[in-house]
């Protein structure tokens, strides 16, 4: 039977994000940023598979833990392909199929994270992605990709079939999930969780897919119980691509801000009072989220939101906040499905 589930999840992947065209052969999907996103549950770790053109980007994610991380790296570093290059010999002067590395490492930016210190490593040894991909046209790359694929998750990762689920998304939002062997939809509201919030580990899971899938100029503001006139808030926007959060904790002004400072530095933000042109304002920056980033997949981000609101701001109960959702991009006419998919009420 395991077979038989790594065999459909291996027949599927190749029909992830299938294209169509026209009459005219213009490309008709995907575009506007379609995704499918692979999730381990028990992981955190992602397979991301996105519109590039006219392809798909596909990329996987590098566990922090070192023995994980390099049995992972020993997995792709021996995925080499013959099939997609061709070189001509210097001794006999023919065309040859060129021996070629299937993943390359993501490099992470100085530009787009400011906390990144590489140590003098080769990029190598120190991404917390890897990337692939394939051309709509060249349909014989697909399958010898899927099954690089599932090396990666069975071997690579260590994950089950069982321990997967799947989000589908565009720059628009979530979209109807598409079907990838027998994994699981990873949508809160189709995963057989209550309508409100049970409690902080649903929190998290909750809160990991509506980040994954929040729309291009996408914002989620979950606002605290306050006993001041301030306003407390953690806000998180879509950039294009990276996740930006920020927290305000007015409330929490007039107490110890050295302590909390302290707290927050711990958590992985960084204080930053003058932002936007603020003054003295209690704000904090997190670091960025999402491609290209020390911090890859959205796992981190939700469980450092849930530490914060819990830990520093005293949050007792998900509960007992409240959202707003909205996006600044042209066609994102509606996001009120973030309540349905948080458990929580609107502010």
């Amino acid at each position: 039977m395991a077979d038989d589930v790594w065999t459909s999840l291996f027949e599927d992947i190749q029909l992830v994000l299938y294209p169509d065209w026209d009459n005219n052969e213009t490309l008709i999907s995907p575009t506007n940023g379609d995704s499918l996103q692979l999730r381990d549950t028990l992981t955190g770790q992602r397979i991301l598979f996105r519109e590039d053109d006219k392809g798909l980007d596909i990329r996987v994610t590098v566990p922090e833990e070192p023995v994980t991380a390099a049995r992972l790296r020993a997995v792709i570093q021996s995925q080499r392909t013959t099939l997609f290059s061709m070189v001509r010999d210097r001794e006999s002067g023919r065309m040859v199929p060129l021996d070629e590395p299937l993943w390359t490492p993501v490099d992470i930016s100085i530009g787009r994270d400011h906390d990144v210190d590489h140590g003098g490593r080769r990029v190598e040894e120190y991404p917390r992605e890897w990337r692939t991909g394939w051309r709509h046209t060249a349909d014989d790359q697909r399958h010898v990709i899927a099954g690089a694929i599932v090396a990666v998750l069975h071997d690579g990762l260590g994950t089950t079939p069982d321990r997967l689920r799947v989000s589908s998304y565009d720059n628009f939002g979530p979209t109807d999930t598409q079907a990838v062997g027998e994994v699981a939809s990873d949508r809160p509201t189709l995963s057989g969780l209550p309508a409100r919030c049970a409690g902080w580990d649903e929190f998290v899971t909750r809160f990991e897919w509506v980040l994954a899938t929040l729309p291009w100029l996408g914002v989620v503001i979950l606002d605290v119980p306050r006993q001041g006139p301030g306003n407390q808030f953690v806000q998180f926007h879509n950039s294009g691509g990276d996740i930006d959060s920020e927290c305000m904790f007015w409330d929490r002004a007039g107490s110890d801000l050295k302590e909390i400072d302290r707290l927050m530095g711990v958590l992985g933000w960084r204080w930053a009072p003058d932002h936007l042109g603020a003054v003295d304002a209690p704000i904090w920056l997190g670091p960025p989220t999402g491609r290209d980033t020390t911090y890859p997949t959205m796992h981190e981000l939700a469980v450092r939101t849930m530490v914060t609101l819990r830990d520093v701001a005293g949050v007792a109960h998900p509960n007992e906040l409240a959202f707003k959702a909205f996006s600044n991009f042209q066609g994102v006419d509606d996001m009120s499905y973030v309540g349905a998919e948080l458990g929580i009420a609107p502010a």
